[in-house]
């Protein structure tokens, strides 16, 4: 009779020849052992973790180490989570709101980029012509604290000068957790022990998501969010946290990069010309606005 297959355990996974030169490779040689590491940390003080198939873990980390993000849950750039479903755990992706900063400020297209909480008092109302947000900041921290949160606000300034911000209230952020996350109401789940990180989290990624430009990385990062990662390429991808299940359409990631090849036009254009170029490429709304203001822009310095 033959033994049962002895589960392999993390630690031992990624002492593997293998798991250590693929990371190597993903991360241009840098700091991979030191990441398998930190990865290996995160496992050992999460019992859950250490219940989850370790493959799961592994693609996981392969997601941030590509990313080049730490996943100590200490910064808030990225996290490994575990799930249960079908009775075992297995490992999620998820990115911080710190890490969606940083990359951000790695593609050099923002100028500013940021997240905050909104007490009670200052938002103050909007131009419904206009769409315009008026908000009057509290300056005294220890005061402000006192303070009930009522909503969060997510903007971004672009080198081109183009600005957005995106305000949901505390119900508006709920209801889209109950709608896209089965864990909203998980007390170990992520929006019980770290409510106001993922609040700050979807605000700033629904922004970028419709409006903002996205790098390669920045669109690895959100399509991989809340996924479990099938691939060290991360091409199979597996939403079981979301009502729908729905495996990432491919499709729709290649029109992604498709829109950022016209954008990277559009930031990088020196001249009227230059510009028009890609005029008949142009995607959607929101990159058409990122053309028309880059078109002022060069009519601007050329008079």
């Amino acid at each position: 009779m033959n033994e049962p297959e002895k589960k392999i355990e993390f630690k031992d996974l990624i002492k593997r020849d293998a798991v250590k030169e693929k990371f190597e490779q993903m991360m241009g040689g840098k700091g991979a052992t030191a990441f398998l590491l930190s990865v290996l940390n995160c496992v050992q003080n999460n019992d859950k973790l250490q219940q989850a198939d370790p493959n799961s873990v592994l693609m996981a980390a392969a997601v941030a180490g590509t990313l080049n993000l730490p996943v100590d849950p200490s910064l808030g750039m990225a996290y490994i989570t575990p799930y249960k479903t079908k009775g075992v755990y297995v490992a999620q992706f998820q990115i911080g709101y710190k890490g969606l900063i940083e990359l951000g400020h790695r593609s050099q297209q923002y100028q500013i980029i940021n997240v905050s909480d909104v007490r009670d008092g200052e938002y103050k109302g909007v131009d419904r012509l206009t769409g315009k947000m008026d908000f009057n900041w509290m300056q005294d921290n220890d005061e402000r604290n006192e303070i009930d949160v009522i909503g969060y606000v997510a903007f971004f300034k672009l080198n081109n000068g183009f600005t957005k911000l995106l305000y949901m209230t505390n119900k508006e952020i709920d209801y889209h957790a109950k709608k896209y996350s089965k864990t909203y109401s998980f007390s170990e789940g992520s929006w019980n022990t770290n409510r106001p990180g993922m609040s700050k989290k979807t605000v700033l990624k629904l922004l970028i998501d419709k409006y903002g430009p996205k790098s390669v990385e920045m669109m690895k990062a959100i399509k991989s969010d809340q996924a479990i990662v099938g691939d060290y390429d991360g091409n199979r991808l597996q939403y079981i946290d979301n009502p729908d299940d729905k495996v990432i359409d491919l499709d729709e990631l290649n029109r992604q990069k498709e829109r950022q090849r016209v954008i990277n036009h559009i930031e990088n254009s020196k001249t009227v010309e230059m510009l028009e170029q890609c005029y008949e490429a142009i995607p959607d709304e929101q990159t058409r606005e990122l053309y028309d203001a880059k078109m002022n822009q060069l009519k601007t310095n050329s008079k």
